[in-house]
């Protein structure tokens, strides 16, 4: 997202452009070095400070200092120049942007959706205002209202789509309608496969096509009523599409009603029965962890995120060390191998180069008696399945969880998750402390009681 703000201004497009005035001295050029610096770098924010200092009265060099401040999450350092820039040029929507941007990132949601709704109102058809305003409300927790900004972030349908229809939820007589995911990960399309069954139920398409991610064409597949669960490209003959995230404003979702399926998604019985004698020997409860949230985007912002999100396996190796608890990794990928390397002697079952899709972890999870996870698909594919689960929800970060009206350790989208929200970003050890203290409890009296605090 903060890539694609720094092209709002600086890609040539856009009432930014219009930021020097006609008859304005031409300043001498910005120096480029023979290899930029990365933005948000010590280096680039030098080279930018250096530039607006010899340079004030120009409203780019600043506002390049300032996006490049975000860029390194000094937001707190950014906003006062930012908000100068809105004195001096009240409509220009990249500054609004921006602004909205970090003001999110401090945590001051309401300041950040007052800005958004002013980019909106300069151009309302602007989809990069629509996304950022999305994403103030979902975190503010009016996803109502949030659903339908969402809607309007311009989808780019795949190549062999777009000279289709969009489905706006007129009735489809017997239609071949495609459903296809165009934002988000693993997680958010295990989360939002929930409406699938619903479209099926309300609307009765003639054939349904899902177009996947290759890591849950398998699992997805197990849905009944769907003609075909698919993630190659293809050349498929349907008469009209709807990117998934669309179907949440499509029924209507709001804080109000969201739908609160308590296991909407089902692991193969035969992977489930080979799970089952391989983990059958494990004594005491068995809690799956994942402590790491995936590497699935190539983008410095995306991953400040993601270490955000994940905590480190030092911290949590009390939880493995728990007496009438077997702890299995759910981790995958090249941080399965953080635990060995850094939890101590501190015992997990590790079966990361077996898991080779969701299908197979989905069918491992349902022979646990409860997940703890961070912010991740797996936390999203546990709690899809109605399996108990904690989850560390990082500060400030994960769109969906906060929803109005609903106490801060539930989430109406799963009935059987409970959030340890973290309270300091960065540090881990209370919720880390939180989630032993109720394992431990648990295994002594013999079984998960997700909502039951321990005397």
């Amino acid at each position: 997202m903060l890539r694609t703000l720094f092209k709002s201004f600086k890609g040539g497009s856009g009432p930014a452009t219009a930021a020097v005035s006609p008859d304005a001295a031409e300043p001498e050029a910005a120096p480029q070095a023979a290899t930029p610096p990365a933005p948000g770098s010590d280096a680039a924010i030098a080279l930018a400070r250096d530039y607006a200092q010899r340079h004030p009265g120009l409203y780019e060099a600043r506002f390049d200092l300032a996006q490049h401040l975000v860029a390194a999450a000094r937001h707190a350092e950014a906003e006062p120049l930012l908000r100068e820039l809105l004195d001096q040029r009240p409509a220009v929507q990249a500054t609004l942007h921006l602004l909205g941007f970090a003001l999110k990132a401090q945590g001051r949601l309401e300041e950040a959706i007052e800005y958004g709704r002013l980019a909106v109102a300069v151009e309302p058809f602007n989809p990069l205002s629509q996304l950022l305003l999305a994403q103030q409300l979902f975190l503010a927790g009016r996803c109502g209202e949030a659903f339908l900004h969402f809607r309007a972030r311009s989808p780019n349908p795949p190549e062999w789509t777009r000279h289709l229809p969009l489905w706006e939820g007129e009735p489809l007589a017997g239609r071949r309608l495609l459903v296809w995911l165009d934002w988000g990960g693993i997680g958010d399309e295990l989360m939002f496969a929930r409406y699938v069954p619903m479209l099926l139920r309300d609307y009765a398409p003639g054939e349904l096509h899902w177009n996947v991610l290759a890591q849950n064409r398998r699992l997805l597949s197990l849905l009944p009523g769907v003609t075909q669960v698919f993630s190659e490209t293809t050349g498929l003959a349907v008469d009209c599409h709807i990117p998934l995230l669309d179907l949440p404003c499509l029924f209507g979702t709001s804080e109000h009603n969201v739908p609160a399926i308590p296991a909407y998604l089902r692991a193969d019985p035969a992977d489930q029965a080979s799970w089952a004698r391989r983990l059958g020997h494990l004594p005491g409860l068995k809690v799956g962890l994942c402590w790491s949230s995936g590497h699935w985007k190539d983008d410095p912002e995306f991953e400040r995120d993601r270490q955000a999100r994940s905590a480190p396996p030092a911290v949590l190796a009390a939880l493995a060390r728990i007496e009438g608890v077997s702890v299995v990794s759910l981790q995958k990928g090249k941080d399965a191998a953080q635990w060995a390397a850094t939890a101590g002697d501190a015992l997990i079952h590790d079966f990361d180069t077996e898991l080779a899709d969701m299908a197979q972890t989905a069918a491992l999870i349902e022979q646990l008696d409860l997940v703890v996870s961070v912010d991740t698909s797996v936390a999203h594919l546990a709690a899809a399945l109605g399996k108990p689960v904690l989850l560390l929800a990082a500060w400030n970060i994960g769109l969906f969880w906060n929803v109005q009206g609903h106490p801060p350790e539930r989430t109406p989208w799963y009935p059987s998750m409970r959030l340890l929200r973290q309270q300091k970003p960065g540090d881990w050890r209370a919720e880390a402390a939180r989630a032993a203290q109720l394992l431990g409890a648990w295994s002594r009296a013999g079984r998960v009681d997700l909502f039951g605090d321990p005397a």
